[in-house]
């Protein structure tokens, strides 16, 4: 039997939608209370999505603007439990106390690997052959708590940040329903993280995104495919554009050339020289929100970026 009377959900984006629903059909019995933070402008944005959803559930739904608006709502609304996915503030510990059942987050990573910001773009960065994702408990550490459930997903050259949340959603719309009734039943058994198997990642911009080529293709390449829609897209600047990189591949063969050089041209591509010996063929790119043949932009070899 439930423990719970109340319980509030705290986040935005499709994946924050589609975690709250799978925990809602779950537990309608529940007085729910939704909160959203105000991100209309994020890309990413689903807050017209919660909203209807929200109308069409007759469920109570705030846009908040800060944490103390979040800490007054809990004061209000005296949950019993509350899950959180996508909300990137720290919640303080005043209100984590006022929930008996406690505060608990989805974070894309395998706690305590990659704390922090932007975790999932950071795993993929760095070339992580194995991706996940952490049920966890809030306290005042940085993703620090307890341990309730975690998934994992294989990881290839063919991941894109798209693709990993992809399957990590669908993972944990098969599997978060039970937890989550466990959860409310005071039936879970919770692992405490190794903290000296903490790593960290820090938040990031659209202005991170820019390509450094003076790295390896296959390090650009990966760069590429963590900051695939739905974020910004990896980009460089050429001739005060921002262009970003919409289809690309890494060149099989060595190339001698310096960083940032157009090396070759062909009807649709270029292929751009990286560090030791490596280049990436740029197909498609997005310049001033049009999408063209990267041939159409960079038109000759003397080009470097």
């Amino acid at each position: 039997m439930s423990v719970a009377e109340r319980a509030l959900f705290l986040g935005s984006k499709k994946f924050g939608l589609e975690i709250f629903k799978s925990i809602y059909y779950t537990s309608k019995y529940l007085k729910w209370r939704v909160l959203c933070p105000q991100d209309l402008d994020d890309i990413r944005t689903y807050q017209d999505e919660f909203l209807n959803f929200c109308r069409k559930e007759n469920l109570d739904l705030l846009v908040v603007t800060s944490v103390e608006m979040v800490t007054e709502t809990v004061k209000d609304f005296e949950p019993d439990v509350i899950i959180v996915s996508g909300y990137y503030n720290i919640l303080p510990k005043k209100l984590l106390d006022l929930v008996p059942l406690g505060v608990w987050g989805i974070h894309n990573s395998l706690l305590p690997k990659y704390r922090g910001g932007a975790a999932l773009v950071w795993q993929i960065i760095n070339g992580e052959k194995e991706l996940g994702s952490s049920l966890f408990k809030f306290t005042t550490g940085m993703d620090a708590g307890e341990i309730l459930h975690q998934i994992t997903i294989n990881s290839d050259d063919k991941t894109t940040i798209e693709t990993a949340t992809e399957q990590i959603r669908k993972l944990w719309i098969e599997q978060l329903p039970q937890k989550w009734r466990d959860l409310l039943n005071g039936e879970v058994e919770l692992i405490v993280q190794n903290e000296e198997d903490a790593t960290y990642c820090a938040q990031r911009t659209e202005e991170d995104g820019e390509i450094s080529w003076s790295k390896t293709a296959k390090f650009i390449d990966r760069f590429i495919r963590a900051q695939a829609t739905p974020y910004p897209r990896a980009y460089f600047i050429f001739e005060g554009h921002k262009i970003k990189i919409v289809e690309h591949q890494i060149f099989l063969q060595k190339v001698y050339g310096t960083p940032g050089q157009v090396f070759m041209r062909h009807k649709e591509s270029v292929v751009i020289c990286c560090e030791q010996e490596t280049a990436i063929k740029l197909v498609k790119v997005e310049i001033d929100g049009v999408v063209k043949n990267a041939s159409e932009v960079l038109k000759t070899i003397s080009v470097r970026l």
